[in-house]
């Protein structure tokens, strides 16, 4: 990383100016006020460090927390925590213990989600066969190229394969792709598959995952974005899709034979 040279000058005047610290042993010692500034700002950031073991909720709020704790105890009870343990919000009262605390389930959501991508699976299935530009993208994948998209930790799955140059929808089926997209949870699922969200948006969220190769991942995304173009009206790919496709006499004719024979006949 390179510095400017006024900042390069500050810090060298806070490396060579020094001060005299005494010990708690009444020692005195002489420390660079850089070091000092570095020293004290890390011991800061050390004592908001928790361990739990134990953590009693209710609600939105924590009742009480049992581990060690270097937090002070007549600080607020908010800390940052290490990743494996839990937060405490506050110091509200409490009747349950949780120890896992697993995602929101909803059947609805989750048949809607499974019913998307199964249109979604077969309109990219009919796209590889019947859209030229799908068929470019799709070129430099070797065959037998598997691609999963998921829902964590245990939502609906849809896969594709490719087969005689063109992808084949293959539901759930495979275990193991070289290409796999996964969303995080039930809720960002819905939200993309149901058009409230784009592929940008939501990656910039952090809302999905990807296992492979990031060229194939930006292959299938372009992908996608021709399929999502067929199946929505054009007011929704203007929300979801940065540069939505012109649809021209072909391409209304591709929409067609995509809508018929790729999702109502699986061809």
């Amino acid at each position: 990383m390179e510095y400017s040279d006024s900042t390069q000058d500050s810090v060298s005047v806070l490396a060579s100016v020094k001060i005299h610290l005494p010990s708690p042993t009444g020692y005195v010692y002489e420390e660079s006020v850089l070091m000092a500034i570095t020293r004290l700002t890390t011991e800061c950031l050390s004592a908001c460090v928790i361990e739990y073991s134990e953590l009693r909720i209710a609600g939105g709020g924590v009742k009480e927390c049992h581990g060690k704790s270097a937090w002070p105890p007549d600080r607020p009870k908010t800390a940052l925590c290490t990743p494996d343990t839990s937060m405490r919000v506050d110091n509200m009262g409490a009747s349950e213990v949780l120890t896992n605390i697993a995602p929101g389930y909803s059947k609805t959501k989750r048949f809607i989600v499974r019913a998307n991508f199964f249109v979604l699976g077969r309109g990219f299935q009919a796209a590889s066969r019947f859209d030229s530009q799908v068929k470019k993208e799709i070129s430099d994948w070797d065959e037998g190229f598997t691609v999963i998209m998921r829902v964590r930790p245990r939502g609906p799955s849809m896969a594709w394969r490719k087969s005689n140059s063109r992808m084949k929808y293959i539901g759930s089926k495979a275990a193991e792709a070289d290409l796999t997209i996964a969303m995080k949870n039930l809720e960002s699922a819905f939200l993309m598959m149901t058009a409230q969200i784009g592929t940008p948006q939501a990656y910039a969220q952090h809302r999905l995952g990807l296992e492979g190769n990031i060229a194939d991942a930006m292959t299938l995304t372009r992908c996608l974005n021709s399929v999502e173009a067929y199946l929505f009206p054009k007011f929704i790919c203007k929300r979801i899709l940065k540069r939505p496709p012109k649809m021209g006499v072909k391409r209304h004719c591709t929409r067609f034979l995509i809508y018929l024979l790729g999702i109502v006949f699986g061809v």
